[in-house]
């Protein structure tokens, strides 16, 4: 099981951000971030503001990456 952290902003700010994409353990893993990153990329229904802060946390390289 992996585990993407997101923060919520104030009110006002409306939106989310992600904050940590950590393993079952509590380490950084970068393969949470690449799979979070390619469902919400790849995201075909309703985007949801989680899909957002994931991908406003870093640009990852897609090619090689398809549907």
């Amino acid at each position: 099981m992996f585990y993407a952290r997101t923060k919520t902003g104030t009110l006002t700010e409306n939106k989310m951000t992600l904050e940590k994409h950590t393993d079952m353990e509590g380490k950084d893993n970068e393969k949470v971030l690449l799979y979070s990153f390619l469902n919400s990329y790849f995201e075909t229904g309703l985007k949801s503001p989680l899909d957002d802060a994931i991908l406003k946390y870093k640009d990852i390289e897609m090619k090689g990456y398809q549907k």
